[in-house]
């Protein structure tokens, strides 16, 4: 090899490149400096004056060339030097040669023996020098406190603890770096003399001879017995946690940005998935109703936003089946690994709504006493009025005393729906609506179960505001909260009812307020007045308030008490807002009933006359032909005696000898096309208990003519011929 320029007196850095073929393609340095006899295409053979395949720099350049960088130390020429290959890519991204950097071990200037061997001695790795034998021939002073012995001299292995993090882990190693590699961060298992053990992290070159052969391995060791026992610790930790949670009786979800994470053995079960693997990477809105999810939206983004631990919401919850049941849950934000996520915790609360059914149920029916007296007052009010105009009518016919009439009829129809929706087990159907609205149409029969003496004041505000609640539920808040005022204003007082939006907790909530100015209550009383059966009265229930909570804690809302004895009490419900995408849906124009004309034969049933006689009269006055039966048989019986098609059938859900539902059915049976319209006063759910199915077309009782009209041309297909 060309030896011009590289002599130990002045030795400096040295590059060059090698391609597949061992070529120097490039060279710089002492190399080429000075020299007249370079031949920058000579293979590195003919560069290191070798003809041994393991010589230390052909060795590393061939592994270079295959993709692992590594370095050593080579004497060459009266210095050592410390070489470094990496591999280099070429355009397509594939290996096209090998960079090698060398610069002197002990570079001029170097410290002097003497300073070289404090550093050494005093350095926080303990060094090693090893020789082909195996044995320690060289330590640092940190060497013999790390293995609590003088280790020059004793094999280095031996070192090192029996178990398999020990002695095999260095061996590997050792038998690397004398494969020419060299070695990064192992970690072993030392065992010192008194027989401890602890962990080091092992980094070692190898050291070439001059013919390129490795002549020495050198190793440092640091100490990481602190490291792996946090490590150890951070793992027992997690697993603590993980068994602690796979052990809950709540599901447990961790999502990051939306999606989960992190799934408890619990919330497979409750969302009917096969394993907790099988819900990581689901979307939280994939397990969310859609009427909630804008809900949900909003809690995540306030406390993602930095927003305080959030309250209890109450949902419907999808499986991953698709069922729906309804679930509690409550979040936090949490960190997850080195992401913001949010933990959720969701309590099916299927084996508890029966109970808290049966609750609301006995409550409603408490209600319906307060109000029987009040309704009944409005209902001979609205009876007057009927039979007055009609009177009227029989002696001049007016369009005006029609209105009248039908107004007040339209009154009495909204009575009876309030009534009957406190009285009866429905369905808990949340819809998005304008509580102002609501509490304007309900102010009447607020003051009617109001006493004489109480001064009612009815404060609406921010009109617009709209909220997503199941109506009925929504003016059962406003009746309970009413009557628990009045009761504590026995000698009188005012009873104000507020609503508007104003912040709670940080967020922009509708609130609706109860105020009285009756006795109040004490600090005790106050703490207990929401548990259910808790009550100051003599003949109290205790479940009046209990259910407001309950309705607010289902809409994801919070509930307030302030009072003080004799200062009157302040009940505020808060509720979420709803969207501002979510549009209340306007009013549809009631077509005029020459619009809604029609031809046909229709089959009517009801045993009721009064009810009977009038639809006939509708039917027969927009053009349709009727035959009217009082009961199922009779209704087969001219089913059977008529040889022509039906347009349609109208039947009473309730019969005196049959079911509707079982009627229609002997009907089909006979005409497979007839269409058939349910009719009944009462509400959905009844109706379905009672066999008629959800996808039947139904007509509630009360309607109008328009309404009646409307829903037969709709089942009886419109536009198809008579022969129907």
């Amino acid at each position: 090899m060309p030896s011009a320029g590289v002599s130990g007196d002045h030795c400096r850095a040295l590059a060059w490149t090698v391609d597949h073929d061992l070529r120097c393609a490039g060279v710089g340095g002492p190399f080429v400096n000075g020299s007249t006899d370079s031949d920058p295409d000579a293979t590195l053979f003919e560069w290191f004056d070798t003809r041994d395949p393991n010589h230390g720099a052909i060795g590393m350049a061939r592994s270079a060339l295959a993709g692992q960088s590594c370095s050593g130390v080579i004497e060459w020429n009266g210095c050592a030097w410390d070489v470094s290959y990496r591999p280099v890519l070429g355009p397509d991204g594939t290996i096209a040669g090998a960079l090698a950097l060398a610069v002197p071990a002990d570079p001029p200037g170097a410290p002097d023996e003497t300073r070289y061997r404090r550093l050494y001695e005093n350095a926080p790795l303990a060094a090693f020098a090893i020789g082909a034998h195996g044995r320690v021939i060289e330590a640092s002073g940190r060497a013999g406190r790390m293995v609590g012995a003088e280790p020059v001299g004793r094999e280095f292995v031996r070192l090192f603890a029996d178990e398999s993090a020990g002695r095999p882990r260095v061996e590997d190693a050792l038998q690397r770096l004398r494969d020419g590699e060299s070695v990064e961060n192992c970690e072993a298992l030392v065992r010192a003399a008194d027989g401890t053990t602890y962990w080091v992290s092992l980094s070692g070159v190898p050291v070439f001879d001059a013919d390129g052969h490795v002549s020495e391995l050198r190793l440092v060791a640091l100490a990481i017995d602190d490291r792996k026992r946090t490590e150890r610790e951070l793992r027992e930790s997690e697993e603590r946690a993980r068994t602690l949670l796979d052990g809950l009786p709540d599901a447990v979800c961790v999502h990051v940005d939306g999606v989960v994470r992190y799934a408890n053995p619990r919330a497979a079960d409750l969302f009917g998935a096969p394993s907790s693997a099988a819900l990581e990477g689901l979307a939280v809105v994939e397990l969310i109703c859609p009427e909630y999810v804008p809900i949900v939206r909003e809690r995540m983004r306030r406390l993602l936003a930095g927003a305080p631990r959030q309250g209890l919401l109450r949902l419907r919850l999808k499986r991953t089946d698709g069922d729906v049941f309804e679930g509690e849950t409550a979040d936090i934000r949490v960190s997850y690994g080195k992401e913001t996520a949010i933990a959720v915790v969701v309590r099916d609360l299927s084996d508890r709504q029966e109970l808290e059914e049966q609750l609301r149920r006995s409550q409603r029916l408490g209600a319906v006493g307060e109000l029987a007296g009040g309704l009944a007052h409005d209902f001979n009010n609205l009876l007057t009025v009927i039979h007055g105009y009609a009177s009227l009518l029989a002696e001049r016919p007016s369009s005006a005393f029609v209105a009248e009439i039908t107004k007040a009829a339209q009154r009495a129809a909204e009575l009876t729906r309030r009534l009957l929706a406190l009285g009866r087990r429905e369905e808990h159907t949340p819809e998005v609506f304008a509580p102002a609205e609501v509490l304007e149409r309900a102010e009447p029969v607020l003051r009617s179960v109001v006493e004489d003496d109480i001064e009612l004041l009815v404060d609406i505000h921010d009109e617009q505001a709209r909220v997503l609640l199941d109506r009925g539920e929504f003016e059962q808040v406003v009746l309970n909260l009413v009557s628990n005022a009045r009761d504590a204003m026995p000698r009188g007082g005012r009873l104000t009812v507020s609503t508007g939006v104003r912040e709670h907790d940080g967020v922009r909530r509708f609130v609706l307020a109860v105020a009285d100015t009756g006795q109040g209550m004490d600090e005790a009383t106050r703490a207990r007045v929401l548990e259910p059966f808790f009550t100051t009265k003599p003949d109290g229930t205790g479940l009046g308030l209990a259910t407001v909570q309950a309705i607010v804690t289902r809409a994801g809302g919070d509930i307030t008490v302030q009072s003080e004895p004799r200062r009157g009490t302040i009940i505020a419900a808060f509720f979420p807002l709803a969207g501002e995408d979510a549009e209340v849906a306007d009013p549809v124009a009631e077509p005029s009933l020459d619009e809604l004309r029609g031809t046909g034969t229709i089959l009517l049933v009801d045993d009721e006359p009064m009810v009977r006689d009038l639809v006939t009269e509708i039917l027969r006055g927009a053009g349709y032909a009727v035959l009217a039966a009082h009961s199922a048989k009779e209704a087969l019986e001219l089913a059977a005696a008529r040889e022509g098609p039906f347009r349609a059938a109208i039947i009473d859900v309730v019969l005196p000898d049959e079911s509707g539902a079982e009627l229609a059915r002997q009907l089909r049976e006979r005409r497979p096309d007839l269409a058939v319209l349910f009719m009944s006063g009462y509400g959905a759910s009844q109706v379905r208990a009672k066999g008629v199915g959800e996808d039947a077309a139904f007509l509630k009782k009360p309607y109008r003519a328009a309404e009646l009209l409307a829903a037969v041309r709709g089942v009886s297909r419109i536009g198809m011929a008579d022969s129907l």
